[in-house]
């Protein structure tokens, strides 16, 4: 044999073991399940590993152990301090170990930031060794020259999927020629974090009526926030504040139908206000403005034609980041559920995306049950995340078994946790919004938590016309999709926005608590460009202001040189309120007299196919303010306790002087009939936060 077949040889020896390294690392760090230490070393001797090989077996299991429950949220900073700890004790004992432990160790370290799970200071760490040993000669000749090394990272992206390397500013180019790229080469998977997204915002300001008395928004129900906000304080913490969306909490509890709900003329809504004393500050008042769409509130005792038949696509993803029990595995019991409720005319397809996009069926009929469950059961969870390409595919499905005069909706399951292609929340909402008019909406089920996309799950839900729920737990599961699945799937009106005209006669200043960034301009109002919120079948939605009425102490010393405007001049008992359609809330017929209307409330919404909207309103009256709140209805003073929760956990200055114990002593007084227990959960909810806040 001669010397240039023997070389060949050995370097062929050489490749090979380090594809067998490499395949083994790809294999135990992608594995869930931890390796016992005796394990361990017998597959270090099985594959040949070198001597430090159980110090770096060590990292991937402490890196298997982030992937745990345990490590998800509390946990996560002590979980990165002790991979940084080890990092820092094995490092210095790798010098001049030959390439293979400077493979594995740089092998490990574009696994962890392929599954977005070191910060960014732990991956320079690694990769500025790794340029250290790199530079020497020595380490390339045994290695078989560059070649060889390139060759031991490029079987990286194959086996995981996706990679993602962005080089640290201070590595050489000389490192960054060496390190191949892959053609899915994802910037966002490079720079993302382990932390959740949520939109940052402020709360609503007081406003003086005589400066402007038009309050308009876009109506709002999703659930997502009080979800996630349980979850928080389930976990051991309170929430982010900006995972605190007020008006989420307040639309989380279903209808109560006892009260006194007036049907709204020429509308699929039924209505009532409240008027009682602020329980936060004895200066103010609340009105609580109540909408309910038409449909039952609850699935159960369905007959099979009350939902029209459904063309679903349930959009799943099976990404690196899903995987664990309060992710994919909790993904698979929920869509077991909404299986249950499936019938032989609905049909489903299932799109699922990591580093590639897949169709395990498509077009399956309602009683396909067994092969629908068998494909979802199997899926697993590994590689990145094609967020962008599975929602364009997941429309062209949804497109091809389009049901007319039928529910079209893809249910995207997801942490939001995107990073390749399409993935900014610009160019999501843009696809969405593209999509909206072909009668095709998109709803939003987010998981997990430390990592969580809130702020791009919110703006594409509502952009596609659909909700966003969050799901925390099998019960909420089945509160989505068995109790409230009329209202997840069936809408009622699309585009709705409301207008709440006050009348500064009577009221001095108004706070909306709540839809802080579903604001709108005046003038949108009557834009029917412009669009609003979704409300499903069955689903209540709240409405809350602060106000300052007349008399009472206003934030603003009165002006010495104020000059009344022209309407709050008008001769109360000539005026004609020529719009007014609807009752009172009460049940009583409308009044013609503004002096006694605390404010008009209006409404503009879209039937589900419609173009144009249509336009209810209604007087909001004085002479309807309870004197206590103890006369308000149940409701509402649940309503009120709820609201004060949400701006406590916002830090909201006006809340510094109500405790936790009181706001629970106030939900705890008006829980009344509440046959999902949802009311009384939330009353442990304050207790727990009061705990909480202690610490």
């Amino acid at each position: 044999m001669s010397n240039t077949d023997s070389n060949a040889n050995s370097q062929h020896s050489k490749n090979s073991q380090a594809d067998s390294i490499t395949k083994f690392l790809v294999e135990q760090a992608s594995s869930p399940v931890l390796t016992e230490e005796a394990a361990m070393q017998e597959l270090i001797e099985k594959h040949g590993l070198g001597e430090h090989a159980l110090r770096i077996m060590e990292i991937v299991q402490t890196t298997t152990r982030l992937h745990t429950a345990r490590y998800r949220d509390v946990a996560l900073p002590q979980a990165k301090a002790e991979l940084a700890g080890l990092l820092d004790n094995t490092l210095p004992e790798l010098t001049g170990c030959g390439p293979y432990d400077i493979a594995m160790a740089l092998a490990l370290c574009k696994i962890l930031a392929a599954n977005s799970i070191i910060t960014r200071e732990i991956q320079d760490k690694l990769l500025e060794f790794c340029e250290k040993h790199w530079s020497n000669p020595t380490v390339f000749s045994s290695a078989g020259g560059t070649t060889g090394l390139s060759g031991i990272l490029s079987h990286i992206p194959l086996m995981i999927g996706c990679v993602a390397f962005a080089a640290p500013s201070g590595i050489s180019a000389k490192m960054q020629n060496a390190m191949p790229t892959p053609a899915f080469y994802s910037k966002n998977l490079a720079n993302a974090t382990s932390e959740a997204r949520y939109l940052g915002y402020e709360d609503n300001a007081l406003t003086e009526t005589t400066k402007e008395s038009l309050s308009t928004f876009s109506l709002n129900v999703g659930t997502a926030s009080y979800a996630n906000v349980r979850r928080f304080l389930n976990s051991g913490s309170l929430p982010n504040p900006d995972a605190v969306r007020v008006e989420e909490l307040l639309n989380y509890f279903p209808a109560n139908r006892g009260n006194n709900f007036a049907k709204m003329e020429n509308s699929p809504f039924y209505g009532y206000y409240s008027l009682f004393p602020c329980p936060w500050n004895s200066e103010r008042v609340l009105m609580h403005l109540a909408l309910l769409a038409e449909g039952e509130n609850t699935f159960e005792g369905r007959v099979e034609d009350e939902i029209p038949p459904c063309n679903l696509v349930f959009l799943v993803d099976t990404s690196g980041s899903m995987e664990g029990s309060d992710r994919l595995a909790l993904v698979k019991a929920g869509l077991n559920l909404l299986i249950d409720e499936l019938r032989p005319a609905d049909k489903v397809s299932l799109v699922t995306y990591s580093g590639t996009v897949s169709i395990p069926f498509s077009n399956f009929s309602g009683d396909q049950k067994v092969e629908m469950r068998a494909a979802i059961n199997s899926l697993i969870a590994s590689g990145c995340t094609a967020g962008g390409e599975a929602m364009k595919l997941a429309y062209e499905q949804a497109k091809r078994g389009f049901v007319k005069n039928g529910v079209n909706r893809i249910l995207m399951f997801t942490d939001g946790d995107f990073n390749v292609g399409v993935s900014s929340n610009a160019e999501l909402t843009a696809l969405v919004a593209r999509k909206r008019d072909t009668g095709i909406t998109l709803s939003i089920l987010g998981f997990g938590g430390y990592n969580l996309n809130d702020s791009m799950m919110v703006q594409v839900a509502d952009k596609g016309n659909g909700n966003y729920s969050y799901i925390d737990s099998l019960s909420e599961a089945h509160k989505v999709f068995t109790e409230e699945l009329r209202a997840t799937l069936t809408t009622v009106a699309k585009d709705v926005k409301a207008q709440i005209e006050f009348n500064p006669v009577l009221v001095k200043e108004y706070r909306q608590i709540g839809y802080d960034t579903r604001q709108l301009e005046a003038a949108e109002f009557n834009d029917d460009n412009r669009e609003g919120g979704f409300i499903g079948s069955g689903k209540l939605v709240n409405a809350l202001y602060e106000l300052t009425l007349v008399g009472q102490k206003t934030s603003v010393d009165p002006l010495r040189y104020a000059t009344p405007t022209d309407e709050a001049k008008k001769d109360a008992s000539s005026a004609k309120n020529g719009e007014a359609n609807g009752g009172n809330g009460s049940g009583e017929a409308a009044e013609v007299n503004f002096a006694d209307e605390l404010a008009f409330v209006k409404l503009r919404w879209k039937a589900p196919e419609a173009k144009n909207s249509t336009l209810t309103a209604w007087p909001v009256f004085h002479k309807h303010l309870h004197a206590e709140i103890s006369q308000a209805n149940a409701d509402s003073r649940f309503i009120a306790a709820v609201a004060a929760f949400g701006q406590k956990l916002r830090n909201n200055p006006a809340l510094a002087e109500t405790s936790w114990p009181q706001i629970a002593a106030l939900a705890q007084e008006a829980v009344g009939t509440d046959p999902g227990g949802y009311k009384n959960e939330f009353v442990k909810l304050v207790k727990l936060a009061d705990k909480l806040a202690k610490h």
